[in-house]
């Protein structure tokens, strides 16, 4: 799930679904206990519309450890409203998290957030995991203003683990070999392959329509996420800079994705043709991301643009080979995978405490026990009695959030580590950790071209012919234009730049 946006997240992302109350001290010897405690969360990076109390495994160590529970605030989705009504408010949680530069100023502007280095103490382990140190340097020096305050604590810091190999284009397995294994040179090849694999495979064994490729309405927050993910198959990445620009790992480079020879149009023509072809799931522009992984559970769908989206489909008790399906890799001969970097001042994802909050001792203490790397691997091999589509099914706590060890923030490799992916594979670049936030004027130019973006390009995949979908193309760049692309071209071009500097200076997690 969040691995579209994705994204990375963080160790306390998976604390988001924790709720619960806290013990003001427990002694084991005697059996005494002073009353419980119980913290408000928000964990805005979360797509899943969380609210309650968390309830577990975890939840239950949580607890007999520290004597805190989590209480979950509404999250709306991860829109990003939500939580400017919570500041509009004042009615903040003892804990917040948020997902992005802008976010993180628009807090610390209204001064609401707790310096967390006046509880050094209670975050103990924080400061002395030589993982995060270049981390918290980083945000002191760039972040806490004169006095170099902490006012929060980022995620995914360090190595990537599995989810280095994020993009990863994924095939069902059985109906690939009836099929005759097609070779795949090009991206248009998938889908030469995907109806080759059709004549095999019209339905499941239940009765449902099968369709080559499938998309959601709801992956469309900042950008068009499954278009935009298909750069990571060359050795680029939109979104980790911005929604509308492109890094180029293998040049060190970014380009708008409004250009005229940009890669964005061939994604979105990808999209356009498997329509035309009858290849493209029909309620891809209507359906949400949870219907979109009921039908990758049930095998409807075979192919997926990531390693990790592919549900529970063909796993089974049984060991022998034959009673079994699945995805594997299926990686084109001209593709180079992005990878992501060695993340040293990890995502734009973050938690703080609410500086109001009556609670602040306790809170960090909660954030302390997340992001000890020990517990971390804790959290992410136990289970949870809760599931995002609302069904009692046991999940890894990863999962109920959408997000994997890395994700959250663990500087370490993945417990459940994947084997080496196929094909060539480049490393992204770590600048795209260190660039500033967007000033307030560009932001909303921004925010008015991504509407104008999403609304075009789901047309374009829709278009009726190559002629319309030309016409369409032509109506992004000139309304691209219009609305101020070049001016946040100028604005990115020139803080790419001062990113690269920096990556200098904190480019190493360790330093």
């Amino acid at each position: 799930m969040r691995s579209f946006y994705q994204k990375a997240a963080v160790v306390l992302s998976v604390a988001a679904l924790l709720t619960g109350c806290a013990k003001e001290g427990e002694v084991q010897d005697t059996e005494k206990k002073q009353e419980d405690t119980v913290l408000t969360i928000l964990v805005q990076q979360s797509g899943t519309n969380m609210s309650g109390t968390w309830e577990g495994e975890s939840a239950d160590r949580l607890y007999e450890e520290t004597g805190i529970r989590l209480e979950f605030y509404s999250n709306g989705n991860g829109d990003e409203k939500r939580l400017k009504q919570y500041l509009a408010a004042g009615t903040l949680p003892d804990i917040i998290g948020f997902r992005d530069m802008e976010q993180a100023e628009l807090l610390t502007g209204a001064g609401v957030l707790a310096d967390l280095d006046e509880w050094e103490e209670e975050l103990s382990d924080v400061f002395e995991t030589s993982g995060y140190e270049t981390a918290l340097r980083y945000y002191r020096e760039n972040f806490g203003g004169e006095e170099e305050d902490l006012y929060f604590l980022p995620t995914s810091v360090g190595k990537q683990g599995a989810e280095k190999d994020y993009w990863m284009p994924m095939v069902q397995w059985n109906v690939y070999e009836k099929a005759g294994c097609p070779q795949v040179e090009h991206l248009e090849d998938y889908l030469d392959a995907a109806e080759q694999m059709l004549e095999k495979k019209a339905m499941t064994a239940m009765g449902e329509p099968v369709y080559g490729f499938s998309l959601c309405s709801d992956w469309t927050d900042k950008k068009m996420q499954q278009p935009s993910s298909l750069y990571g198959y060359y050795g680029m990445d939109v979104g980790s800079l911005s929604p509308l620009f492109a890094v180029d790992a293998k040049t060190g480079t970014i380009q708008g994705i409004l250009e005229e020879d940009s890669f964005y149009k061939q994604a979105l023509h990808f999209y356009f043709e498997a329509n035309q072809r009858e290849l493209l799931d029909p309620d891809s522009r209507t359906q949400t991301f949870e219907k979109l992984q009921e039908k990758y559970q049930k095998g409807q769908i075979l192919f997926s643009g990531y390693a990790w989206q592919t549900g529970e489909y063909g796993r089974t008790e049984t060991k022998e080979e034959e009673q079994s399906d699945g995805y594997i890799p299926l990686v084109a001969g001209d593709m180079t995978l992005y990878q992501r970097p060695e993340n040293p001042v990890g995502e734009n994802w973050f938690f703080a405490v609410n500086k109001n909050s009556e609670k602040q001792e306790k809170a960090c203490e909660f954030l302390n026990w997340f992001y000890t790397p020990e517990n971390i691997v804790k959290l992410y091999e136990e289970k949870e009695g809760m599931d995002p589509y609302g069904k009692e099914e046991e999940k890894p706590v990863f999962q109920w959030l959408g997000l994997t060890q890395a994700e959250a923030g663990f500087s370490g490799e993945d417990p459940a580590q994947k084997k080496q992916s196929q094909g060539k594979t480049v490393e992204g670049c770590r600048a795209v950790y260190l660039m500033d936030a967007l000033p307030a004027k560009l932001q909303t130019i921004e925010s008015h071209l991504q509407e104008m973006v999403q609304e075009l390009s789901w047309n374009m995949i829709y278009a009726e012919t190559e002629e319309e979908f030309e016409q369409l193309w032509a109506e992004m760049l000139q309304r691209g234009e219009a609305l101020g692309m070049e001016q946040l071209n100028a604005y990115y071009q020139k803080e790419w730049k001062q990113a690269l500097e920096k990556e200098k200076v904190y480019g190493n997690s360790q330093k």
